[in-house]
């Protein structure tokens, strides 16, 4: 089944993970009332870690931005297992935290975290505009090189 925001996603030269699975003792997602939790997402694509490293160190921002589109690739694609296989549900994208690993001269994490916001602000236009924490940290899970968790509200989209 393929959402509008789906096709949105493929006219901005975007697609989804098929795939990708907590790797520990958590939820990928939890749903209170029409509040979905998403938790955090890694740059992996399928199952395979594509960005690893400090940014300032070991990654270049250009590619911890691509990083962070990753990461909000895979927060849809929890949103779409959550909703039984569509995005249509999805009304709001209401906060993100992003989390970059960072060498302790890097400090554009605001930078790394808008490859995420973009993506969302364009696949849901206003609706997709959220609050937002960025942080530098000095390790993430795998040596990942960015993690995003998020907190979407669902409902039919007027």
């Amino acid at each position: 089944m393929t959402s509008n925001i789906e096709e949105t996603l493929r006219e901005l030269g975007y697609i989804l993970p098929e795939t990708n699975e907590p790797t520990a003792n958590y939820l990928a997602y939890k749903q209170t009332g029409n509040i979905l939790f998403v938790a955090g997402q890694i740059c992996k694509w399928n199952g395979e870690l594509l960005y690893r490293g400090a940014v300032g160190r070991d990654v270049s921002p250009e590619d911890a931005v691509k990083a962070a589109e990753i990461c909000a690739l895979n927060l849809l694609l929890q949103i779409k297992n959550a909703c039984d296989g569509s995005l249509d549900s999805l009304s709001n994208c209401l906060s993100l935290a992003v989390y970059v690993n960072s060498d302790a001269s890097f400090h554009d994490h605001a930078r790394v975290a808008n490859g995420a916001s973009d993506i969302l602000i364009k696949c849901l236009g206003e609706k997709g505009r959220h609050t937002r924490v960025s942080l530098g940290c000095s390790s993430l899970p795998k040596n990942a090189t960015v993690e995003i968790s998020g907190i979407f509200e669902l409902g039919q989209v007027a």
